[in-house]
C-alpha cells in the first residue's frame, strides 16, 4: 500500500476547488462518498487507484466527528474533558488598562491570559480607585474569604486611616487575618479585635448626637433612629409577626420619638428607658410629655381609646420591645449609654489612626448576629466615605 499526499498549495488546474478545501466543504455539508476502489477503470494500467471515500478504523472515526458541546451526554463530556464555560479563558484588557492596577494598594491577585497561563504580574486596586464599592462574588469555596484577607492585609500600608473587617459569617476569617497580619508585620499592635461572642464595642443605639453634630434636624434624626429600631425588631420577630399589629408598631415608633423631645427628652437614652416608658403608659400612669403637636395629639387619642383596645395596643408594643429587654446579650448592648468618664467606642475617633479594626461574629447565634451587626453598621455608616471597610458574606438572617 502506498500513500500520496496532496496539499492546497500545489497547482490543481482541473479542480474547481483545491482538494483540501473540497474535503472540508464536503465534511461540513455532510456529503458522503462511498469507497469506490473497485471501478473498472482502476484495472487499467497507468490509472491511479483513488477514491473520494474515507476509510478509517474505529479509533480514527471520532476524529472526523463535529459535535455540538451542548448536545453531549454527561458521559461524553467527562470523556472529552470539556471545561465549563465559566472556567474558560477570558481575554485580558489592554496593557495600558492593566497598568493602572499596579503598585501599592488592595491586592486583587494575578490574572490568567486567554490560554489560562499566569500573567506574570500581580494586580492591585490603588487608593485612588478605592472611592467606589467593590463586590466580590463566587461560589462556595471559590476563595472569597482568602481574597478579602489578602486585600485588607496589603491595603493596610497603602492607605491612611483605619481599615475595618466585619466577618459576619464566621468560618475563621477574622482569626486567619490576625495570623496573617502577625506573620507579615511582626505584631498586632495596630489591630483592634472584637470577639463579638464575648465583648461588644461600647456603642449607644438611641443616640442622635452624631446626627445633630452633622446638622441633621432633630425630628429627622429621631425618625431615623426609630426606623432603625423597627428594622431590628422586625428582623428578630419576622416581618409578618412584627407588622401584624400596626397600632402597636406605631406606638413603639412614637414613644422613641417622644424620648428624643428637645425639652422633655434627651439626646441619648437606653433601651431599658424605652421599655419602662411603654410600661408606664400601659399602666395608665401617663404618656411621655412632648412639645410636638402631632405627637401630643397622638398620645391624647391613645389614652382616650377603649380600655380593651388600649391594652391590646400597648401590650403588643411592650411584647415586641420585650424581645430585646429579656435577652441578656441584646439588652446589654441596647441599654448602653455613655456615662461621664466611661469608656466609649466611636469610629470618628479612629479616622486619623492607621489601625485595623476586626469584628468577629463567628459562632454568634443568627438572631443575635443580625441586630449586633446592624448596630455596628449604623455607627459605621456615617464614616464610610472616609474609611476602607471590608464586609464578609452575611448570613441568611441578614
Amino acid at each position: 500500500m502506498r500513500g500520496h499526499l496532496q496539499t492546497d498549495d500545489e497547482l490543481h488546474p482541473c479542480d474547481p476547488q483545491p482538494p483540501g478545501s473540497q474535503i472540508y466543504r464536503d465534511h461540513c455539508d455532510r456529503v458522503l462518498y462511498p469507497a469506490s476502489y473497485m471501478r473498472l477503470t482502476s484495472k487499467l494500467p497507468t490509472v491511479p487507484v483513488t477514491s473520494r471515500g474515507i476509510v478509517v478504523g474505529p479509533d480514527e472515526l471520532p476524529n472526523f466527528c463535529l459535535l455540538d458541546g451542548d448536545g453531549l451526554t454527561p458521559d461524553g463530556k467527562r470523556t472529552l474533558g470539556t471545561r465549563p464555560r465559566e472556567r474558560t479563558g477570558v481575554p485580558l484588557p489592554a496593557p495600558d488598562v492593566l497598568a493602572r492596577y499596579t503598585g501599592p494598594g488592595m491586592a486583587l491577585g494575578m490574572p490568567l491570559t486567554h490560554d489560562r497561563q499566569p500573567y506574570g504580574r500581580d494586580l492591585s486596586l490603588p487608593p485612588a480607585y478605592q472611592d467606589r464599592h467593590v463586590f466580590v462574588g463566587g461560589n462556595t469555596g471559590a476563595g472569597k474569604s482568602i481574597l478579602t484577607e489578602n486585600a485588607i492585609l496589603t491595603n493596610v500600608k497603602a492607605t491612611a486611616g483605619p481599615d475595618i473587617l466585619i466577618d459576619s459569617k464566621g468560618g475563621g476569617t477574622a482569626e486567619e487575618y490576625l495570623r496573617a497580619h502577625y506573620a507579615r508585620y511582626g505584631d498586632l499592635d495596630d489591630v483592634l479585635y472584637f470577639d463579638c461572642t464575648k465583648v461588644l464595642p461600647a456603642l449607644s443605639f438611641f443616640d442622635i448626637r452624631p446626627l445633630l453634630d452633622a446638622d441633621v434636624p432633630r425630628t429627622e434624626a429621631s425618625a431615623r433612629v426609630a426606623g432603625q429600631h423597627e428594622e431590628i425588631l422586625e428582623g428578630l420577630l419576622g416581618a409578618e409577626r412584627y407588622g401584624r399589629a400596626a397600632d402597636s408598631v406605631k406606638a413603639i415608633r412614637n414613644h422613641v420619638r417622644a424620648l428624643f423631645d428637645p425639652v422633655h427628652g434627651d439626646d441619648v437614652f437606653g433601651h431599658d428607658h424605652l421599655y419602662a416608658t411603654l410600661s408606664r403608659t400601659m399602666d395608665m400612669e401617663a404618656p411621655p410629655a412632648v412639645t410636638d403637636d402631632g405627637l401630643d395629639e397622638y398620645f391624647e387619642s391613645l389614652v382616650e381609646r377603649d380600655r380593651e383596645i388600649f391594652m391590646k395596643v400597648l401590650s403588643g408594643a411592650v411584647g415586641r420591645v420585650d424581645t430585646i429587654a429579656t435577652d441578656g446579650r441584646l439588652s446589654t448592648m441596647f441599654d448602653h449609654t455613655p456615662a461621664d468618664g466611661a469608656a466609649t467606642f466611636d469610629f470618628a475617633d479612629l479616622l486619623d489612626e492607621d489601625r485595623v479594626i476586626v469584628f468577629d461574629f463567628g459562632g454568634m447565634e443568627d438572631r443575635v448576629n443580625h441586630p449586633t451587626y446592624s448596630r455596628i453598621w449604623k455607627s459605621l455608616r456615617g464614616c464610610l466615605p472616609k474609611i476602607a471597610c471590608l464586609v464578609g458574606s452575611p448570613r441568611s438572617a441578614e
